[in-house]
């Protein structure tokens, strides 16, 4: 799978894990991904990486990974091209291919 990560619409470095922030309208990494996903971006408001709704909208592979893009997706003593190699390590182990725009 491809995911655009558009990087004025991405939030990172902070947060609480939730996938988008509707009062900014920016997604972290696994908000990007369950959107190319095919998940409509109304299943992702309010969802984050506890929430067990998340296995059932985009299967184990991704699962797998979530804690992981999360962690590094939160952290805020990453720079963006530290955190841009990693997540795209992390991603290729579910069969994602991240690119980064803007």
């Amino acid at each position: 799978m491809q995911v655009t990560i558009d990087r004025q619409k991405w939030q990172r470095g902070e947060g609480d894990g939730e996938f988008y922030n509707e009062f900014t309208g920016n997604c972290c990494a696994m908000g990007f991904i369950c959107l190319a996903a095919g998940i409509p971006l109304e299943d992702i408001i309010g969802l984050s990486a506890i929430d067990p709704k998340i296995a059932e909208l985009v299967g184990n592979d991704i699962v797998g990974i979530q804690g992981k893009v999360v962690d590094l997706n939160d952290d805020s003593y990453l720079e963006d091209d530290e955190r841009e190699e990693k997540l795209g390590n992390v991603a290729r182990e579910a069969g994602i291919e991240l690119t980064f725009i803007n």
